[in-house]
């Protein structure tokens, strides 16, 4: 049964709920004018195979919106347990400068590409539009990098960086 009124805030509830939802993190990167960007996302998602398509979504006050929608293209680099120091460092707008002097990084295509990923998929920006304070951004996949199947993602839940423990049978093949 529907209630006429919701009884708590439904954006605080909204946020609490989604903080439930694990997520694989990801870096979402870009250049532009020869100048690397980067961001941490969990809205990263799957749309289609046919064509390979997946759509992120970004805050339009990030700094990456403007360079990303600039430079056409960006990648996804998926990270694994390895690399669960660089999303406080690509999350921390006081780390701008630096954040691509942590891990080992190449350039595709003008697309930084962290070397030692899980996966990394090379796109090309087809549709954007605006949702709330996001842009959400349909990438069709032009190349996969990068492909690592021995290793474990990393995972974002109740707000924290999490590894899946293979030891506690969380681990599944």
């Amino acid at each position: 049964m529907m209630k006429d009124q919701p009884t708590v805030d439904t954006g605080d509830a909204y946020r609490q709920g989604m903080r439930r939802l694990a997520a694989g993190v990801s870096l979402i990167t870009t250049q532009d004018r020869g100048q690397r960007h980067g961001m941490v996302a969990t809205a990263v998602t799957s749309v289609t195979a046919e064509p390979p398509t997946l759509l992120v979504c970004v805050n339009r006050e990030a700094s990456i919106h403007a360079p990303l929608l600039a430079a056409g293209r960006f990648g996804v680099n998926v990270l694994s347990e390895e690399h669960s120091a660089l999303p406080p460092i690509f999350g921390n707008s006081g780390q701008r400068a630096r954040r691509f002097d942590h891990g080992d990084w190449y350039d595709l295509l003008g697309i930084p590409v962290l070397r030692g990923a899980e996966v990394t998929f090379i796109c090309e920006a087809e549709e954007h539009s605006s949702v709330g304070s996001h842009a959400v951004i349909l990438g069709r996949v032009v190349d996969v990098l990068e492909l690592r199947t021995e290793l474990r993602p990393l995972i974002w839940h109740e707000g924290e960086i999490r590894k899946l423990a293979k030891e506690a049978g969380l681990w599944i093949k």
